[in-house]
């Protein structure tokens, strides 16, 4: 019997592109990656994608895609790069950019774990790249939340205020830096309040709490070239430091001027750790998974009387409906502390010839049944007690029972 590979860990990817050609007539293409790994078929399936920069050439991407790392294994992975011209049409409708395809690791094993592809499309050319550049992730189990503003910065819009964002970058062992975040741009202002945000611990350090940072603002522009306002440098440490609440913005060509003294200031507003809690860590915290089942008696199902009904019940093997009973409830009763399950139908015709969308399936006036095998048995013993299938298909009547219990629950715990 042939056994599953175990992951050595997880990888986090990061993306950026070259020289992408413009596909749009008025502005610059506005590119987005998407990312597919191949399985053992040989197909490949989407695992994520990017966020949509708009009008740029060379995007550097924030969104990243984590994903399993198997050292044994050749995980083949392929990225697609699209202008997308309508965010709300099919994929297949937008302009292709081009294609590359490498494995994982390939990207782990490049020199500084990346690896620039040169993307294959009928309008790429030939220095059109991607770059695909891969961490191990380590600590996932807290975030940092951000919430910065910042006044008094340079005016770069020669008609009016300007349009300010800002990147957060973190120092590679190599001295090159990976951009971790990007903020929304906010029209018009020089005093700027950006919405609250989280990185991922893992994220913003690469492992390392030290690791030197830097925050760059930029003047947004529509024509995809954003103008330089400022940065500052700084670490994890020293931005969780209560005295530290105001850096001021550094332009470096500015700085031999004898009256300047910065290009604005970054006010940190707050800076939290967020704990992320595992399951585990609400299994230990006393948390329990209560269990409830609604069965589709509706007559789309076929009639049971036949094989081909979804409710077949073949003495030999279990019906798909039987499978999901199995497969569903041997796992979420581990947690259920009596292992007592309400068992429900719903589009089903009773005995007495009324339609019922929320009655209970062992005929009974208390609808609890214990373990999976209780639930089989309720279900199969339904057939012969003179339910019969019916329909329409409505969940109304199950969403309100199940709500009613939730209630229950909240009223008895809080």
């Amino acid at each position: 019997k042939k056994q599953m590979n175990t992951p050595v860990s997880k990888v986090e990817l990061y993306f950026k592109c070259n020289n992408l050609p413009n596909l749009d007539n008025l502005t610059l293409s506005d590119p987005q990656i998407y990312v597919y790994l191949q399985t053992n078929t040989g197909q490949f399936n989407k695992i994520g994608q990017t966020e949509l920069i708009k009008d740029n050439l060379n995007p550097v991407f924030h969104n990243t895609i984590v994903m399993d790392y198997y050292f044994e294994t050749i995980q083949n992975l392929r990225f697609d790069v699209y202008d997308i011209d309508d965010i709300h049409g099919r994929l297949d409708d937008q302009d292709f950019i081009g294609s590359a395809s490498c494995s994982l690791g390939d990207i782990i094993g490049g020199r500084g774990a990346q690896n620039c592809l040169n993307l294959a499309g009928k309008h790429s050319k030939s220095n059109t790249t991607i770059t695909i550049h891969g961490e191990e992730v380590g600590d996932l189990t807290s975030n940092i939340l951000f919430s910065l503003s910042a006044t008094h910065l340079d005016k770069k819009d020669f008609f009016g205020k300007s349009d300010p964002y800002l990147e957060i970058y973190r120092e590679k062992n190599d001295g090159t830096w990976l951009m971790v975040h990007r903020t929304e741009y906010i029209l018009k202002t020089f005093d700027p309040t950006w919405r609250d945000f989280e990185i991922s611990m893992q994220k913003l350090t690469g492992g390392d709490p030290d690791v030197r940072l830097r925050f760059s603002i930029f003047d947004w522009n529509k024509s995809g070239k954003p103008d330089f306002i400022g940065e500052f440098f700084t670490s994890l440490p020293e931005l969780r430091d209560h005295n530290n609440v105001d850096f001021e913005v550094i332009n470096p060509k500015k700085k031999k001027k004898k009256k300047y003294r910065n290009s604005g200031v970054l006010h940190k507003r707050r800076l939290d750790v967020v704990k992320i809690h595992s399951f585990l860590d609400y299994i230990a915290g006393g948390t329990e998974i209560s269990l409830m089942v609604a069965i589709d008696y509706t007559a789309s199902n076929g009639n049971p009387a036949y094989t081909n009904s979804l409710h077949y019940l073949n003495p030999y093997e279990p019906n798909e409906y039987q499978k999901a009973i199995e497969a569903v409830g041997n796992i979420l009763l581990s947690y259920d502390s009596d292992g007592m399950v309400p068992v429900y139908g719903f589009g089903g015709k009773l005995p007495n010839g009324r339609v019922s969308h929320c009655f209970h399936v062992n005929n009974s006036n208390d609808p609890e049944v214990h373990g999976v095998n209780g639930i089989l048995q309720a279900y199969a013993n339904s057939f012969t007690s003179g339910v019969t299938l019916y329909g329409p298909t409505n969940f109304a009547d199950i969403i309100g029972s199940a709500s009613a219990v939730c209630c229950i629950f909240n009223i008895n715990f809080s």
